[in-house]
């Protein structure tokens, strides 16, 4: 959650900071755009790394006898 809140804040920011220059350079175009598809991308990436994160080193202590995983710490 933190990860989403972070990456929504800086490409806010980065979406609002580039829009703006191009008007003020007299290019009178849109050039990114942050809407709801893009919120849910993010929140669904930010999740999945999380996830993965967690579960591979949980994995691979599953794998040894609680034996192995007692001594080794």
């Amino acid at each position: 959650l933190i990860n989403f809140v972070l990456a929504m804040s800086t490409t806010i920011a980065a979406v609002i900071f580039t829009n703006s220059w191009m008007h003020k350079q007299g290019i009178n175009i849109t050039l990114l755009h942050f809407g709801a598809r893009q919120v849910i991308l993010m929140l669904l990436v930010s999740v999945a790394v999380a996830l993965i994160a967690s579960f591979l080193p949980v994995y691979n202590i599953a794998r040894r006898k609680p034996i192995d995983a007692i001594r080794d710490k």
